[in-house]
């Protein structure tokens, strides 16, 4: 068996965190309103509309993209994952 990965170099990992950044973006506004005071609803209905569209667009294909690369790193995985880069471990 080859030698382990360290975990930040897995896409699988990197797959899973782009999944949750997307599906956690629509709290980002809330956060923006309770943290800094930024208020979006001075905006006119129709951007209103088109920014949750957006939101919903993005958040969907980033979820795809997201899966897509776990399964991907998955799939090409040829050694077990390590909490530890190579450059930690066996010195001292």
């Amino acid at each position: 068996m080859d030698q382990a990965k360290w975990i930040a170099w897995s896409l699988g990992i990197w797959g899973a965190v782009v999944t949750a950044l997307t599906a956690a973006l629509p709290a980002f506004n809330a956060m923006l309103v309770f943290f800094f005071g930024v208020d979006w609803s001075i905006e006119p209905s129709w951007i209103s509309a088109l920014d949750e569209n957006v939101k919903m667009v993005i958040t969907g294909i980033g979820g795809i993209i997201g899966i897509v690369m776990m399964f991907w790193g998955r799939w090409r995985a040829k050694a077990p994952l390590t909490l530890l880069p190579p450059s930690w471990k066996g010195g001292a």
